[in-house]
């Protein structure tokens, strides 16, 4: 923590500059660190007793030497050896002192000036040394911050000059609040595992730019060369969902008729009444022709081949096997579409899926086998469809 000497404000440790007035720390700056403080005794340790164990040596008798023959007057002095074990009086003495534990002096403490070293009169002051902050990470600028426009350093919103290079804030910039589309569309810094080498790009270049575009041109004009086919899959999904009525006919017209079994049964809503052209055979090229007042979509077509849902007498006249179903449009456009019957009793439905009809003929292709003297018969042709 570094406390401003000039305003008494409390900066961290990694600014320069003060928060409040702007002072270069380093110079007007003093460090605190917040540390407990070591407590030291102020009596010395006590000293523990030295206690000696007097050793009893055993005395020695001396023994006197025999005197010389010589009649002298020099007597020489008997040397009594001194017991083992005795204690010196030097020695003990020593030891007993270096047993004692003096008390230390505390270090006297030196006032501690953090400011420029006092100088001679007249002598030339040397300039502060300018203390350069390592290569630091940058942390990551979050909105509302100050940006200066000095540096570039990011600031939090309560400061008024600048962390890293002391200029003012008053006119800085503020970091706005990223939009939700530069969220979602930007991509984050991803977090490599220890020891992971980061992928280097090389070619500066934003692939989405060019990917995006391509992928909508291509389903544009996927969908632009589909459309009618879409279009016929659309109008045959609500066929399906929206359901179709029956669309009845205004007027009712045959190449040729029977007698008693003209054009109009084929439309009476009775399965038990057909009609017949008018020669016995396999009538190829005969027709039954419907007209409406109004266009409509046709979805179907039901077709009642034979004369009858009864098996015998549906088998006593003919049937046709391929008949040949003509479309009118209300602008003047002709479709044609071949069917298949099978040669079973009950109706059989087609999938049609033709918009504004207003006409609609079924001719006679092919029959299957027809009995001797009977004719080909169609016994109901139902339109299902909406307007």
């Amino acid at each position: 923590m570094l406390i401003c000497t000039t305003c008494g404000t409390r900066n961290e440790d990694d600014e320069h500059f003060c928060a409040e007035c702007g002072a270069y720390l380093a110079w007007e700056g003093e460090r605190v660190e917040e540390r407990a403080e070591e407590q030291v005794a102020d009596t010395p340790a006590p000293v523990a007793p030295v206690v000696v164990t007097p050793t009893v040596a055993t005395p020695t008798t001396p023994v006197a030497e025999p005197l010389p023959a010589t009649q002298g007057t020099h007597r020489p002095a008997v040397t009594t050896p001194a017991p083992e074990g005795a204690p010196q009086p030097a020695t003990t003495r020593s030891r007993a002192e270096a047993l004692l534990a003096r008390p230390v002096d505390p270090p006297t403490t030196q006032p501690r000036h953090d400011g420029p070293a006092p100088v001679l009169p007249g002598a030339r002051a040397p300039k502060p040394r300018t203390v350069r902050p390592g290569p630091v990470d940058e942390p990551p600028r979050n909105p509302g911050d100050q940006v200066c426009g000095q540096c570039g350093a990011g600031n939090v919103a309560t400061r008024k000059f600048c962390r890293r290079c002391g200029e003012s804030l008053a006119d800085a910039p503020v970091v706005q609040r990223r939009s939700w589309r530069e969220r979602v569309l930007t991509r984050r810094p991803r977090e490599l595992a220890a020891g992971a080498r980061p992928q280097v790009r090389r070619r500066p270049f934003r692939a989405r730019w060019v990917v995006v575009p391509a992928v909508l041109v291509l389903l544009v004009g996927g969908v632009w060369s589909q459309r009618e086919r879409l279009s016929d899959l659309y109008d045959t999904v609500v066929d399906r969902a929206v359901g179709n009525g029956p669309v009845n006919p205004a007027q009712v017209v045959a190449s040729s008729e029977a007698e008693g079994r003209g054009a109009a049964a084929a439309m009476d809503g009775a399965t038990n009444q057909s009609w017949a052209p008018a020669q016995p055979g396999e009538g190829v090229g005969e027709f039954l022709e419907m007209r409406f007042d109004e266009p409509f979509r046709l979805a179907y077509v039901r077709v009642f081949s034979g004369a009858s849902t009864q098996q015998p007498e549906f088998l006593a006249q003919g049937r046709p096997e391929e008949v040949a179903l003509t479309l009118l449009s209300a602008d003047g456009t002709q479709t044609t579409e071949q069917l298949r019957l099978a040669d079973a009793v009950g109706g059989q439905e087609f999938p049609v899926g033709a918009d504004d009809v207003v006409a609609a003929r079924l001719t006679v292709l092919s029959a299957y086998p027809v009995p001797e003297g009977a004719s080909v018969s169609l016994g109901e042709v139902e339109f299902l469809g909406r307007p």
